[in-house]
C-alpha cells in the first residue's frame, strides 16, 4: 500500500509514518505542497509498480468495501475497473465498469 500525504498541514505525514514502521507493506509518499488531487494521482501511479493499483481519496467518498468488487473485476481479466457513483446523498447506488 502506497499511502500520499499531498501537502496536509496536521499530522497526516505522522501518521503514515507511524503505519510504515508498524507494516512493511506500507509506504509512505510525501509531496512538498498540496497540487490537488489529480496532480497527486499521477506522482502516485508514477511511483508505485504494484501489479494492481486502486485510488482512493482518504475521506472515504470511496468505501473500502468496494475493494472487494474492483479486485473481483481485475481477476476475472479486466484491465481497468473504475467506479461511477450515482448518488453520494444516499446509500451510494453503485454502477461498476470494465475494460
Amino acid at each position: 500500500m502506497l499511502i500520499a500525504d499531498n501537502g496536509s498541514t496536521d499530522d497526516t505525514w505522522e501518521s503514515i509514518q507511524e503505519l510504515t514502521r508498524s507494516n512493511q507493506n506500507v509506504s509512505g509518499f510525501r509531496m512538498a505542497k498540496n497540487f490537488g488531487f489529480e496532480n497527486a494521482i499521477e506522482a502516485v501511479l508514477r511511483e508505485s509498480d504494484a501489479e494492481v493499483t486502486i485510488v482512493m481519496a482518504s475521506d472515504l467518498q470511496d468505501h473500502p468495501r468496494y475493494l472487494k468488487i474492483l479486485l473481483a473485476q481485475f481477476e476475472l481479466g479486466a484491465e481497468h475497473v473504475y467506479q461511477v457513483v450515482e448518488n453520494r446523498l444516499e446509500e451510494l447506488t453503485q454502477g461498476f465498469s470494465t475494460h
